[in-house]
């Protein structure tokens, strides 16, 4: 398949080295298709039309306030739900609101944001998730996507010309499955806007409100100046507490989780439990799930592939693990695959001798190649966008990726 000039076959891992980069995709991997786009909902029932009055659209607002309360307690208590089962350590219970009719009238008032239907706000329902930790967001971020309509999404970057410590949200509806319920049915054609914050990005979002300054750009210059350092702070909060996981993860304990019980819990011959990985610690992994003959001794690129799993979700060994399992039997079929096929290519002559060597014994990838071959399978095209993009950005800084 017919990818961006882009040298999958090294990103991958495989023996390539000597002959012309390959722009396709191991095979296995899903076709890459466009980004999807943002889907439109269906407005709220009977909007006003646009341009309506303020009198208007408070009539609206209080035709809508009563199932718009009822979708947010409906999509807060699915929220919970969710994340619980997931086992997400939350810093408060999952909040929920209807944006008052004050705030509303407030922007209808303003030249620049005028209101031509309440049930088209976006962000006229409101729920706000806040973790104790910064790796979770992503976890958050998967489980929207798995289990609700996710319509749009905002990272929450700062920018280098901004000051602050944003905080991410994703536009959601509930999924059509659910709407075919009778007690869902009518919250068909409803959105909300879900926040994801850090608890440091929550006190980051609280002190922009205290300060009556919802936008840094109003900020008079010696308040911004002190507010760059407190996000400076609440970021390096974030961080320090990554830090302290890694640790705590070394001693084989996951937070929260008493010395004895640690013990307890994991068998005398089993791995320590490891809460985030590293790059010794997934060298570890590695070496125990692929064949050693895979192995490109000092060569595998242990930090990007950490970046890339990262990015997935997959920061620890118990979620890693299991995951290379399920695909390890069809990875080490198709490093079979490709090795055949290079090493009967007619070029295959022209790879230096210790290529040649690999091939002869049947082996294609490293290890870092099998793993993301696995993430190519679990996370389908999306993987595979994210391997364009980072293969782009990563070029310049290394070539064993």
């Amino acid at each position: 398949m017919s990818l961006p000039a882009i040298d999958y076959q090294r990103y991958f891992g495989t023996s390539e080295t000597a002959a012309g980069a390959h722009d396709e995709a191991p095979r296995g991997m899903p076709e890459p298709t466009p980004s999807t786009p943002v889907r439109a909902m269906p407005a709220a029932p009977d909007p006003a039309p646009r341009g309506a009055s303020l009198a208007a659209l408070e009539a609206e607002y209080q035709q809508l306030a009563p199932r718009a309360a009822r979708f947010a307690q409906e999509l807060a208590r699915q929220l919970e739900t969710m994340l619980a089962s997931a086992g997400v350590p939350l810093a408060m219970p999952v909040q929920h609101r209807v944006k008052p009719w004050a705030t509303i009238a407030e922007r209808a008032a303003r030249a620049d944001a005028a209101i031509g239907a309440v049930g088209a706000l976006a962000d006229l329902v409101g729920a706000r998730v806040v973790v104790q930790f910064r790796r979770d967001l992503a976890t958050v971020g998967r489980l929207l996507d798995t289990h609700l309509t996710v319509l749009a999404r905002e990272e929450g970057e700062a920018s280098s010309e901004t000051i602050g410590y944003p905080s991410g949200h994703a536009i959601v509806a509930l999924p059509e499955g659910w709407l075919a319920l009778p007690t869902l049915a009518d919250l068909r054609g409803w959105r909300a806007e879900v926040q994801l914050r850090t608890t440091a990005q929550h006190v980051w979002a609280g002190a922009l409100q205290a300060l009556a300054h919802p936008d840094e750009s109003t900020m008079p210059p010696r308040v911004r100046r002190v507010m760059a350092r407190v996000s400076t702070f609440l970021e390096t909060i974030d961080l320090e507490l990554e830090r302290a996981l890694q640790e705590q993860a070394r001693h084989g304990r996951a937070p929260g989780e008493a010395p004895a019980a640690a013990a307890a819990a994991t068998p005398a011959a089993a791995a320590p439990a490891i809460e985030l990985l590293d790059a010794a610690e997934l060298e570890r992994v590695l070496d125990a799930l692929w064949p050693a003959a895979n192995k490109r001794a000092g060569e595998e690129p242990y930090d990007d592939l950490l970046e890339d799993l990262r990015n997935f979700a997959v920061s620890d060994a118990r979620t890693l693990q299991p995951l290379l399992r399920r695909y390890r039997d069809a990875a080490l079929a198709e490093d079979a695959r490709a090795a055949q096929a290079r090493r009967t290519s007619p070029d295959a002559e022209l790879l230096p001798a210790a290529e040649r060597e690999r091939l002869a014994r049947g082996v294609y990838y490293t290890h870092a190649g099998l793993t993301r071959w696995v993430l190519g399978r679990e996370f389908g095209s999306e993987f595979l966008k994210y391997v364009t993009q980072a293969m782009q950005e990563r070029r310049p800084r290394t070539s064993a990726a």
